[in-house]
């Protein structure tokens, strides 16, 4: 049996190199079925935390706090939220590009 810092350490592995589940039990050195559990066991686990630590604006105040935060972060109005994804600079539509901060932002096009 695996301790279940090890089983959350291959999930870890599976979730950030995107590939098969049978490589990262090869890795593991177990068999592909019993990766499988793993992963299904320490996702439910993980997603369980999620009222812990993910927080949605329930109030009219609170949404309007939300979007003044990231404002004032990274001048973007009426945002109450991110996720993670991936930035692909593109030409620019002949926007100059400024600085904020100490970040370039630049032209691009998100997508995940």
């Amino acid at each position: 049996m695996l301790s279940p810092l090890h089983q959350l350490l291959l999930t870890l592995r599976f979730y950030a190199t995107g590939t098969f589940q049978d490589a990262i039990a090869d890795f593991g050195g177990i068999h592909k079925s019993i990766m499988c559990r793993i992963i299904k066991k320490v996702t439910k686990t993980i997603a369980s935390l999620r009222p812990q630590y993910i927080n949605f604006p329930n109030t009219n105040q609170s949404l309007r706090q939300t979007k003044e935060r990231f404002y004032s972060i990274v001048c973007f109005p009426r945002v109450v939220g991110a996720i993670d994804g991936t930035h692909v600079k593109i030409l620019s539509p002949g926007i100059k590009l400024k600085m904020i901060d100490k970040f370039i932002v630049f032209t691009s096009y998100l997508y995940s």
